[in-house]
């Protein structure tokens, strides 16, 4: 069993629609949104809500009701890296926190096999794929200025709101754990400010009927939220192709 969670549906939907079949668990809950693969019914798709309570909370359920061999975080991530372009992918070789007292929380490491196995997917399907460390922070890194100051701060080449603590819940599991993230925003890239909260159809419309100069910025964000999700959809079921293919009594070591 291989269990993938994301923070948002839009993540890995285009306009509500999954790019392959996948079958709805009603079974979870109706707070939790969880899919189960049609072709490959190993695999469980969650979807957690944005931040560590979130991320943690859809760990703990999905490790205590499908008993994973392996998890898998995806979503959005924001650049830290200049040469880093919308639609290329983050695959962290090492994560931390920066919480906004300015600490470093002691760094995880994600499981050396599902990395490799990660970069290999993006390389079989010839996506543009970064390893390094990831820093994970408790609110939107929506400015280029607050980017380059976690650059300096943390040596991470990426940045977002819930791989560490998808690591951590995994690691206390016992779970062999992996990231992969596409970039959206890149280094120079200050967000919109509807970008800077979790959306919904009330946000949007009245945030744009208060600020319709913000449009053009707001396509710009969608044309590069469009490449990240088409990369990280393409990686992922490359990447699911090739972990299911393994002798169900492999170890991931």
């Amino acid at each position: 069993m291989l269990a993938i969670v994301a923070a948002l549906e839009q993540e890995v939907t285009k306009d509500g629609q999954f790019p392959f079949r996948w079958s709805p668990d009603r079974s979870f809950g109706a707070a939790t949104k969880v899919w189960r693969g049609r072709r490959h019914t190993g695999v469980v798709l969650v979807v957690s809500g944005m931040g560590r309570e979130a991320a943690q909370r859809a760990v703990q359920m999905v490790c205590a009701r499908e008993h994973p061999m392996a998890i898998v975080g995806i979503g959005f991530a924001g650049a830290l890296e200049f040469a880093f372009r919308a639609g290329d992918l983050m695959v962290p070789s090492a994560l931390h926190v920066s919480p906004s007292r300015g600490t470093l929380t002691p760094e995880l490491k994600p499981n050396k096999s599902l990395v490799k196995l990660i970069l290999e997917s993006a390389q079989a399907q010839k996506l543009v794929a970064h390893d390094g460390p990831m820093v994970t922070v408790d609110a939107v890194a929506g400015t280029a200025e607050t980017k380059q100051q976690l650059a300096q701060q943390s040596r991470a080449v990426g940045v977002d709101m819930e791989t560490y603590w998808l690591a951590e819940a995994a690691h206390r599991q016992g779970i062999p754990f992996a990231a992969m993230r596409a970039i959206v925003d890149e280094l120079g890239d200050s967000l919109p400010k509807l970008a800077q909260q979790e959306p919904s159809a009330g946000n949007v419309l009245g945030s744009i009927l208060k600020n319709p100069l913000q449009l053009p910025s707001l396509y710009m964000l969608w044309q590069k939220s469009d490449k990240a999700r088409r990369s990280l959809t393409l990686c992922m079921f490359e990447f699911i192709e090739q972990f299911s293919k393994r002798p169900t009594t492999a170890t991931i070591e």
